[in-house]
């Protein structure tokens, strides 16, 4: 069974209550900040608590700027399900809530995940963070990161039943 399941709010390193400013020119472009619709604030780790779920497979992170928030909020989730996580990385976005490229992409590569890119060949071979950095080029470039969990040997593996 596929469960989809609609919740009102952001996802931050806390419970409580955020700003939503809302992009009136792409849905796609909301982003928590200092103005704007008041909303409620989740962590992931409380989330999945409340819902019982052992287990998540795949975290997909693209929250203009607040990608770390995301993460301090869920590191019960991180460590004891090790998920696959997708993440854009914007630097001039990370910059305006005292992050960066450079300290997200370390933090990551230090949390046991290799960095990959999804190309037409499939998926690139492991990155350093600085590599990934210099992905990025000049401060309007942005890129999405496939960040897989090493296992034993450095390698990613895919669990059965995951």
């Amino acid at each position: 069974n596929t469960l989809v399941e609609v919740i009102e709010g952001v996802v931050t390193e806390q419970n409580g209550n955020a700003l939503l400013e809302v992009s009136e020119l792409h849905p796609g472009d909301h982003r928590v900040g200092e103005e704007g619709i008041p909303v409620r604030s989740y962590t992931v780790d409380t989330l999945m608590e409340e819902r019982r779920r052992p287990h998540v497979s795949l975290i997909k992170i693209d929250v203009q700027g607040t990608e770390e928030r995301v993460l301090d909020g869920a590191r019960i989730t991180l460590e004891r399900c090790r998920p696959v996580i997708f993440i854009e990385v914007h630097d001039a976005s990370l910059r305006k809530f005292q992050s960066s490229a450079k300290r997200l992409l370390g933090r990551l590569a230090n949390s046991g995940y290799s960095l990959h890119t999804l190309n037409n060949n499939g998926i690139s071979t492991p990155m350093s963070p600085d590599e990934a950095e210099r992905m990025l080029g000049p401060s309007e470039n942005f890129a999405d990161f496939l960040c897989l969990p090493r296992g034993k040997g450095g390698e990613w593996r895919l669990q059965s039943g995951q």
